[in-house]
């Protein structure tokens, strides 16, 4: 394999990963272009037996629109609709044609079969794109509704090259048809490719009929077939429709076609599409075991190449990994399809993801680092260990020898915890009866979505408290910055506050780029987070003062009623014990506080301290109520943060109503926007000495009465 220049294989690595692709905007046609792949019909494929199989290199042979909207990156396309080149099969004529009218005439259900139908991706005109494509066995002369005045430059001389040998011979090549788009809308692209490719079917029965028809009798031309709204009708009338921008939904009929297309997805959620589509196939090809290995190679930026057959299994286990480590984002190169042309991607290194038909000989030959999963009989093959020139201990099509030394890797917090509710849950559903099949995978990848998000909820949780807690705060800086674990003492400080079996997967989770993009945004919710405590904690102690000064106004008028009226000092009497249990909660709620904040010598449950978080980075699968792991003997993650619950505690302590309630807003207030009940809005909306002032002025009225 020839080895490229570093420079531009980061720059190919980098055009082929998510982290430099934009995000789609909800705007403009549902798809960028549409192109059949394959070999032109006068291409001069000789044959001299049965079955005999050629490669070549695949064209485009129709694009639509005809303008090259992707400009140089529609040459890669054929590429990565037949990553391994165009396999010819001559099959010798017979007189029935038995195996020719199968091809031609066969169910339609053999196109919708998951090696048939796959995706690719690749980023081009600053957007991240991906092709939807399927796949169909054709004739190689036979004629499509695309190919209307479709000319070859080298088709002049073409006709008497052919005739030779296909008086003898039919050559059955594939044609894939493919759909390139900015947005990952599955299941709806293969719907309306499906609907095509139905039509093209239409159009060869047409076609052969109306054949059959010319050559018969003149009276039988009445007995041609009239054709419904050909492919290229849907086609264009699928591209003509635009979504609205912020749009979460669709719903419309392509030609010809009685059902309608429904089409439902909230702005943020594409990852959601890619997980139904393909999680199925991840958690069928992975037993849970194997599904956490590899989790802890992806999550720790190690290369994975996939390997199958099948490029539909293939696309779809590599695809299913962007919503599984949501809420990161996996920032190096991605490659559900590697066509044979790029295998020099493989030396990147640069972390990658990338799936292959086949692995070439000569990368197992040498040294690597990649783990390399072989998806068609569920085996791993580790990175090797082996020097260079001699001969691999395993191949991709054996399971791993037992003499095979796995390389260490820093092993998952909570592992058996997090691989017994995969296990679980992957169980209750295959023994699930009843609900379609179809129903029950879906309802499955929500659970397995559910499981991975609270498994990075807690990591989350962990992680931001043990900075919390490592922190030493000053004057000037009383939280910590974005950078601060940029710092190699703050870093080996945070450390400190993991048990001691999981600081080395911390050490190296914290320094990856998946985490590193995340902390940004994850440090300044932490500063958010402090400062907020801080001010909370700051006002639980002005309350404390308060209703001491209280206290000491209510003891006085008690002792005054007790010379006057025997009655109104037991009122004082009850007064005073609703204040002694105010005051209690009050020191309760600024202890709890300050033990959340404290710095801790070790850390083996989540605090909570964080909850709440991660909701506002990404949209959960399942709402809170309906957690799916749990880690540590206090329960994975508590519904709200301890200040939340704390607040609440003051304010029902207080016997008020907080100010996110709606008849807690002024008459100014009413028509503007509510504002979200936030830790320290609240209680900082209450102005302690005008509280400390109504409850003397209600001891007050008692004495007066």
């Amino acid at each position: 394999m020839s080895h490229l220049n570093l420079v531009e294989l980061e720059k190919q690595c980098e055009s082929l990963s998510l982290a430099g692709a934009t995000a789609p905007f909800r705007e403009g046609p549902l798809f960028e272009q549409f192109f059949i792949v394959g070999l032109p019909p006068d291409t001069p494929v000789k044959c001299s037996k049965h079955m005999e199989q050629q490669v070549h290199q695949p064209r485009i042979l129709y694009q639509y629109p005809p303008s090259d909207v992707l400009h140089e990156n529609s040459q890669q396309v054929s590429s990565f609709c037949f990553p391994r080149g165009i396999t010819t099969t001559a099959i010798a004529r017979t007189s029935s044609a038995s195996n020719l009218n199968m091809i031609l005439f066969g169910t339609f259900s053999a196109v919708e079969k998951p090696d048939r139908s796959f995706v690719f991706m690749f980023s081009g005109c600053a957007h991240l794109l991906f092709g939807i494509c399927v796949s169909k066995d054709e004739e190689l002369t036979k004629s499509s509704a695309f190919f209307e005045g479709y000319k070859d430059s080298s088709s002049s001389s073409s006709s008497s090259k052919l005739a030779d040998f296909r008086e003898q011979y039919d050559v059955i090549a594939p044609r894939c048809y493919c759909l390139v788009s900015r947005f990952p809308f599955i299941s709806m692209h293969f719907q309306v490719l499906y609907t095509i490719l139905e039509r093209e079917r239409i159009f060869t029965i047409m076609e052969y009929s109306n054949t059959v028809s010319a050559i018969g009798p003149a009276d039988s031309v009445e007995h041609k077939i009239l054709s419904p709204p050909s492919a290229i009708e849907v086609l264009t009338y699928y591209h003509s429709i635009e979504q609205p921008k912020e749009c979460t939904s669709l719903s419309f009929k392509l030609p010809g076609e009685s059902s309608t297309i429904q089409f439902y997805c909230p702005f943020g959620d594409e990852h959601r599409l890619i997980a139904d589509w393909g999680m199925s196939q991840t958690l069928e090809h992975l037993t849970p075991e194997n599904l956490i290995t590899l989790y802890n190679y992806i999550i720790l930026e190690r290369s994975v190449i996939f390997t199958s057959k099948n490029l539909g299994t293939l696309s779809a286990v590599v695809l299913s990994f962007i919503p599984l480590l949501r809420p990161f984002v996996w920032q190096c190169t991605i490659v559900p399809v590697l066509p044979d042309s790029l295998n020099e991607s493989l030396d990147s290194p640069i972390p990658f993801l990338m799936g292959l038909q086949s692995i070439p000989q000569d990368f197992l030959d040498r040294p690597h680092d990649c783990l390399v999963v072989n998806l068609d009989n569920s085996s791993f093959i580790y990175p090797s260990n082996h020097t260079r020139g001699s001969s691999p201990t395993h191949s991709p099509r054996s399971p791993l020898k037992p003499h095979v030394v796995i390389p260490h890797i820093p092993p998952l917090p909570e592992r058996r915890q997090f691989l017994e509710s995969i296990r679980k849950s992957k169980q209750q559903f295959s023994e699930l009866q009843g609900p379609p099949l179809q129903h029950r995978r879906i309802k499955l990848v929500e659970e397995m979505l559910s499981i991975f998000w609270d498994y990075h909820s807690w990591l989350i949780d962990e992680i931001g408290a043990a900075i919390l807690s490592s922190y030493k705060p000053t004057a000037q800086n009383p939280t910590p910055d974005v950078s601060y674990l940029e710092y190699e003492g703050n870093f080996h400080s945070v450390l400190e506050y993991f048990e001691a079996d999981y600081r080395e997967f911390y050490s190296t989770f914290l320094k990856t780029q998946l985490f590193s993009v995340f902390s940004q945004k994850l440090m300044t919710m932490v500063s958010e987070k402090s400062n907020s405590t801080q001010k909370l904690s700051e006002r639980i102690a002005d309350l404390i003062k308060m209703e001491e000064k209280s206290r000491e106004v209510l003891q006085g008028y008690k002792q005054a009623a007790e010379r006057i009226d025997k009655t109104k000092a037991e009122l004082y009497e009850r007064d005073l014990k609703k204040s002694e249990g105010v005051l209690n909660v009050l020191k309760v709620s600024k202890k709890q506080l300050e033990t959340e904040t404290a710095p801790k010598t070790a850390r083996k449950t989540s605090t909570g301290f964080l909850a709440g978080l991660l909701p506002e980075l990404g949209n959960s699968p399942l709402s809170s109520n309906n957690r799916k792991l749990d880690l540590g003997k206090g329960g994975h993650r508590r519904s709200r943060s301890i200040t939340d619950q704390i607040e609440e505690t003051v304010f029902k302590a207080l016997q008020l109503t907080p100010p996110s309630a709606p008849h807690a807003h002024s008459s100014s207030d009413q028509n503007s926007p509510s504002q979200p009940h936030s830790l320290s809005k609240s209680l900082a909306s209450l102005n302690t000495k005008q509280w400390y002032q109504r409850r003397v002025r209600g001891a007050q009225s008692i004495v007066c009465a």
